[in-house]
Order: structure tokens, then C-alpha cells, then sequence
């Protein structure tokens, strides 16, 4: 297996007990060995060195805990060749096992197109796929498009304005980790989660403690992209759930709940691909929860960010520190409204 490999298979404790993976490291490489099984399920995780020496196991009382997951960690101080089994402790289950790397950085989007955004969502997922994630830099997206339909303040009607029929014109939400070229189709995504209502602190907490559990990084982002509304909130759900957005009040329930499943998490950045979201009402909510945060307090043009060269420049120093990174995104988006076109 290889960094991001994902294995699906499965085993049983009659005729199938053990199965084995292994993995060329490098000295000094850390890379995280992640298994998922079925609830009910328990499963094993074991970890050799290239003598065949037991150096690690994760082996929870799955259904006892109902933790349905286990994680074993490479610290590589030579070059070799790691073993790892997945053994039916008990009963029978698929599985899911992913190789990866702790990255440097994890860029978490919040992308809310259920409304008349949709066009530039798939604009800016495509900007960030012309770059594309790396062993060292996560590109995480929740993406929920809409279904064409608007309020006209009678009833629903269908408006070509509202839809983007391109990339299978899929409606409900889906998760992707963005690889280099990727288009925003089924074939790419990691997670489908139909409708979902993106104005909910439920909804984002939920898609932090998935990226975090799934995507881990010694640095992270979070950004909240849509419409913006100052002081009353961000990322309109206009269609399933119509009227609801993120207030202030709800960005910060949505912290509150991520540290309950990962206590002391901060975000070294927190942004807002929005319009005027830049304002002391909403840096108040957030402030115990982020180093950095990237706004504008005023409108912003419909494509938003500059993706593909503030990721360029991420992806190219992955050590960039929270505060350079910051810098870029809101030079590189000056930039992109001041540069004369050639």
C-alpha cells in the first residue's frame, strides 16, 4: 500500500481471520495505518517491522467501547518494508483501510452552493483541483449543490439562472478530498451524503470531525464558503432548508462540538470565501478558536478566492506558517481584481 491507498475487503473469524498489507517507508517517514469495519464488528489492527516484530496494535473492545475504529502509526528510523494485519477478533465484517501521512496542512471548504452560487462553486473546486491535494496538503471539500429550483415568493420554480447542469448535475451533498484534475462528479467523491442543510452548526461540525478524523495535519484551515451576511450570518441553504444560514452564534456551537470530540482544537486559520464577513460580531464568536482569521468587509466579486495560486504557493511550501498562508490568500485575491488581463 502507498500513502491514500484505500483497501475495501473483508474477513471472518471461521475461514478468513487475517489478512495482510505491506508498505515501503522511508527513515523518518510517519505514515498512519486507518481501519473502519462495521458497527457491531471487532476487528484487530497489527503492526511488523521488516523482521516481522510486532512494533504496534490497536485492538479496542469494539462493541463494547462503540468505537467501530482502529489506527496503528509507522515512525519510521530506517528504510524498509512495515506489515499490517486486520484480524477478525470476533464475528465477520468489510472493512475499510487507508495508508496516509500526517500532512502539514488540511484545508477544510465549506462550500454551500445549495443556491445561486452553484456555477462558481464548481468554478473555485475546479481552480482547486488544477493544483490538486499532496502528501503534505489536504484539500477537503463538502460541496452541496442545488436542485435549480428558487422561491419566487409564491412558490418554487425552476430557473436555469440557479442551475448548473454540468458534472452529472447531481443535487445533495458530497465530500471529496481533491486530487490533482479532479472534477466534482460521483467517480471522486469520498462520501455522499444527500440533502443536507449547510446552515446548520450540526452540519459543519460534522464536517470538521470527519476531516479531522479522516484528513489528520500538524496545521489546519476552515473555510466557509457562500453568500456572506455580516453580523447575521453565513451560508445560506435557500432550497431543502429555506431561510437557514450560520449565525455567529451557530459558528461557534459548531467549535463547541468539535472539542468535544477532539478537546483543545483550535483552527490555525478560519476564512470566509463571503461577502462583508469581516467584522468584530463574528471575530467575537470565534476568536477562542483560531489564530487567524481572512475575510472582506465588503462585497466580493461572485468567483471569490484566488484557489489555484494560493494552493500553488501551499502546495509548493508546505511549511508556510499560519500567518504567511493567511497573507497569501488575501494578497493573491487582491491581486486577481487589480492585475490588468494581457
Amino acid at each position: 500500500m502507498e500513502n491514500y491507498d484505500l483497501v475495501i475487503e473483508d474477513v471472518n473469524d471461521i475461514d478468513d481471520l487475517e489478512d495482510y498489507y505491506k508498505t515501503y517507508v522511508e527513515a523518518g517517514e510517519v505514515l498512519d495505518y486507518f481501519l473502519m469495519m462495521d458497527p457491531g464488528a471487532d476487528l484487530d489492527l497489527y503492526l511488523f517491522n521488516s523482521d516481522l516484530v510486532l512494533v504496534g496494535q490497536s485492538s479496542t473492545d469494539n462493541p463494547s467501547s462503540g468505537v467501530f475504529t482502529e489506527q496503528v502509526t509507522i515512525n519510521a528510523t530506517t528504510t524498509g518494508w512495515f506489515y499490517v494485519s486486520v484480524y477478525a477478533y470476533v464475528g465477520s465484517s468489510s472493512y475499510y483501510l487507508q495508508c496516509r501521512s500526517t500532512a502539514s496542512w488540511t484545508i477544510m471548504v465549506y462550500m454551500d452552493a445549495d443556491n445561486n452560487l452553484e456555477a462558481q462553486a464548481i468554478e473555485d473546486f475546479l481552480e482547486m483541483s488544477d493544483v490538486g491535494s499532496t502528501s503534505e496538503v489536504n484539500i477537503v471539500v463538502q460541496m452541496d449543490r442545488s436542485d435549480g429550483y428558487e422561491w419566487n415568493g409564491a412558490e418554487w420554480e425552476y430557473s436555469p439562472y440557479v442551475d448548473d447542469i454540468s458534472y452529472e448535475n447531481w443535487t445533495g451533498a458530497m465530500r471529496f478530498r481533491v486530487g490533482q484534475g479532479d472534477t466534482p462528479v460521483m467517480g471522486n467523491t469520498l462520501d455522499f451524503l444527500d440533502e443536507v442543510d449547510m446552515g446548520s452548526d450540526e452540519t459543519l461540525s460534522d464536517f470538521i470531525v470527519w476531516s479531522l478524523g479522516n484528513f489528520p495535519a500538524h496545521h489546519n484551515m476552515l473555510v466557509l464558503w457562500d453568500h456572506g451576511g455580516g453580523w447575521q450570518g453565513v451560508c445560506y441553504d435557500d432550497y431543502a432548508y429555506p431561510n437557514t444560514m450560520l449565525t455567529p452564534q451557530d459558528l461557534r456551537w459548531a467549535m463547541e462540538t468539535t472539542d468535544s470530540a477532539y478537546p483543545g482544537f483550535n483552527f490555525d486559520v478560519i476564512g470566509f470565501d463571503a461577502c462583508i464577513m469581516s467584522g468584530l460580531e463574528t471575530y467575537y464568536e470565534l476568536s477562542s478558536y483560531t489564530s487567524y482569521f481572512v475575510g472582506s468587509q465588503i462585497n466580493e466579486p461572485g468567483m471569490g478566492w484566488n484557489y489555484q495560486r494560493s494552493m500553488s504557493r501551499l502546495t509548493a511550501t508546505p511549511s508556510l506558517s499560519a500567518e504567511v498562508l493567511s497573507y497569501n490568500i488575501a494578497s493573491d485575491y487582491v491581486e486577481s481584481y487589480t492585475t490588468p488581463i494581457a
